[in-house]
């Protein structure tokens, strides 16, 4: 019996961390006094559809050319952002990725 009582906090400790990682964090959303936007870098060859996702919903907020752009947003609570292939189910980035073709990112439009 001891051991046991030793095993299950554990295992406990094992599950709960392996779980920790599974689920994306929620996006950072700052207060914003003007507005916020988003600060988009598409370096594809390729024009880019800019979703937000809320639980399971996207819609399309924007589309964008190649390039760098900034795109006033009003996000939803507990959204945030992905980028995939104009009118395709390629998904490209998500906003808090931090390498490869597209890299979103959140910011006030005052900052």
């Amino acid at each position: 019996m001891p051991m046991m009582q030793q095993i299950l906090p554990i295992a406990t400790c094992i599950l709960a961390l392996g779980c920790a990682g599974s689920a994306p964090a929620p996006a950072v959303q700052p207060s914003c006094t003007e507005g916020t936007v988003l600060r988009i870098d598409n370096r594809t060859q390729s024009d880019v559809d800019i979703l937000e996702r809320v639980h399971s919903v996207e819609r399309v907020v924007t589309t964008v050319s190649p390039g760098s752009h900034t795109v006033p947003v009003t996000p939803t609570s507990g959204g945030h952002y992905l980028a995939r292939r104009a009118r395709t189910n390629d998904y490209l980035a998500h906003e808090r990725s931090v390498s490869g073709p597209v890299r979103i990112s959140r910011s006030c439009a005052d900052g």
